[in-house]
């Protein structure tokens, strides 16, 4: 059968046509729904959340020893990060490998705060990561804030826990007690854990090995209870997070 002079049966140039229409729909189908490979969603949304807090942090941020705002730190971070993504899959690979040092010369970034004091890049944006946690989840009742299975906790979860209670937390320092809230205790072990660490470990070890005394002065942390109690600050948090601690043999 003809139409207008025309065979109406579809050659084989416009069949292949078809497929290859077909096709290309089906993929764009599949990559609008799974995404392009790289972070989850959430994951994407703690990154640039976290790119916001350094744009409008107000302090500096130092990289090869020189100084750059905010907002040039976010432009920086944002291109090593789009030349990456492939590679980061979550926040803290972001900050680990994209946000820490530099990836020409190998230097740690350093961040100055307002009163002229400078700690790695690495620790400031873990104790920003855990403030932004705790805002997420501040109308989240405190039993349901349990971000992941005990065995898949990470160090970064551990801050978390210590920077959202509202409990005192207590350092000795040169025979003095120091008092310290949640947020500036998980702030002060965040960066116990970007001078001493450069290794992902498990969240029992990193009580272990960061929430259990001084690096310092050898004394324990502590926490304050409120029936004025004391404890271990490891103890405590095996017991808040229903762990064993390291050295407890395993039923």
């Amino acid at each position: 059968m003809e139409k207008n002079g025309k065979s109406a049966v579809p050659n084989e140039r416009e069949v292949g046509m078809v497929i290859k229409g077909v096709v290309w729909a089906s993929v764009l189908v599949l990559v609008s729904y799974f995404g392009w490979a790289g972070a989850p969603d959430t994951e994407i949304t703690k990154i640039k959340s976290l790119l916001q807090t350094v744009e409008r942090s107000g302090v500096t941020f130092v990289r090869n020893d020189q100084a750059h705002s905010g907002t040039e730190a976010t432009e920086h971070l944002r291109m090593k990060w789009n030349g990456a993504q492939d590679q980061i899959k979550t926040v803290e690979q972001f900050i680990d490998h994209v946000a820490s040092e530099s990836s020409t010369t190998g230097q740690p970034y350093a961040v100055r705060l307002r009163d002229g004091s400078t700690l790695p890049a690495r620790a400031w944006l873990y104790g920003a990561l855990a403030a932004l946690t705790t805002s997420d989840t501040s109308a989240t009742p405190k039993d349901e804030r349990r971000m992941a299975p005990v065995g898949l906790l990470t160090p970064y979860d551990i801050l978390s826990v210590i920077y959202r209670s509202e409990l005192t937390f207590l350092r000795e320092d040169d025979g003095k007690t120091e008092h310290r809230t949640g947020p500036n205790m998980a702030y002060h072990i965040a960066r116990k854990y970007a001078f001493l660490s450069s290794e992902e470990m498990r969240a029992v070890e990193f009580i272990q090995t960061f929430c259990t005394k001084s690096a310092i002065h050898g004394t324990y942390y502590e926490v304050q209870l409120p029936d004025g109690q004391r404890m271990h600050l490891d103890e405590w948090l095996h017991k808040e997070l229903k762990m064993k601690p390291l050295d407890t043999p395993q039923s």
